[in-house]
């Protein structure tokens, strides 16, 4: 068993895959999580982390101590109104990064991924967004920060217009704070969509801006609508995918939903080896 554990890992060292887990299931993902991390399957956990959840901290920490699990943040977003779009919500962005900081120090996560946000209304974006999500950046300066790109629209929000969806946002908020970068392909499809540009050319144009991660999830194409499909199960091109983008950072699967079940963590599994399998042939 141990040989074929072995050869499993070093079949998977290409690309390097994580788990994407929220941090008040910890009870329900603990033993998947370390089976699918123990045999190589993901080499890290991105925790989302929801706001007002310290007492959590301890039990993921002692999965990272005990199995030596390498961990990333992601922060909380307007979903859970944490939305650095708008002025008035200042005080409570704060009041959130600064725990988010702690999960980052307690877990010593490599990086933290940040939504930019987007307003409950269209009427009420402000007229250069991009600029209050510096502003409010530059006070609040999240530890090990990299800022992602985000989908025009949302499935909660269809049809009000995010900040961070076009790539002149990203390369305002990136070089105007220095930050990296967290690239979602999906979110970019979404994107192209919306503003009638092509799917594949627009990807290229967010690669550009070199990213320091990724977040992979399959999807329909020409929907505006990010869907989080397992891989193989939309029409994404993957194999133009994985030829576009640097294979040696980390790609984060978002395709394990807030539902939890173990048949999640196998299709889980058959995305990796999927994804690598691709790999494989480029």
């Amino acid at each position: 068993m141990a040989d074929v554990v072995t050869s499993i890992i070093n079949l998977m060292k290409d690309l390097k895959l994580g788990l994407k887990l929220f941090s008040n299931q910890f009870e329900q993902y603990r033993d998947e999580a370390i089976r699918i991390v123990d045999e190589g399957y993901a080499n890290y956990i991105e925790l989302f982390v929801y706001p007002d959840s310290l007492e959590t901290i301890n039990d993921w920490k002692s999965l990272r101590k005990n199995y030596d699990i390498e961990f990333s943040i992601h922060s909380p977003h307007s979903s859970q109104n944490v939305n650095l779009v708008l002025a008035e919500n200042f005080d409570y962005n704060k009041k959130i990064y600064s725990q988010m900081d702690i999960f980052m120090d307690e877990l010593e996560a490599d990086y933290m991924v940040v939504h930019s946000g987007r307003p409950l209304k269209n009427e009420l974006m402000p007229k250069e967004p991009e600029k209050e999500v510096v502003r409010q950046l530059e006070k609040i300066k999240p530890k090990r920060m990299v800022i992602e790109n985000t989908p025009y629209f949302s499935p909660k929000f269809p049809d009000i217009i995010g900040v961070g969806g076009t790539v002149e946002q990203i390369k305002y908020i990136k070089e105007n704070l220095g930050c990296p970068f967290c690239f979602d392909i999906g979110h970019s499809f979404c994107s192209a969509v919306a503003l009638n540009k092509d799917y594949y050319e627009y990807m290229d144009e967010f690669e550009k801006l070199e990213p320091y991660c990724y977040h992979f999830s399959d999807g329909e194409i020409s929907n505006k609508i990010d869907k989080h499909f397992h891989i193989e199960k939309g029409d994404y091109d993957w194999q133009r995918i994985l030829q576009s983008i640097n294979p040696d950072k980390k790609i984060t699967l978002e395709t394990i939903t807030k539902n939890y079940s173990k048949s999640l963590f196998d299709e889980f599994v058959n995305d990796t080896k999927i994804l690598r399998n691709y790999a494989k042939n480029i």
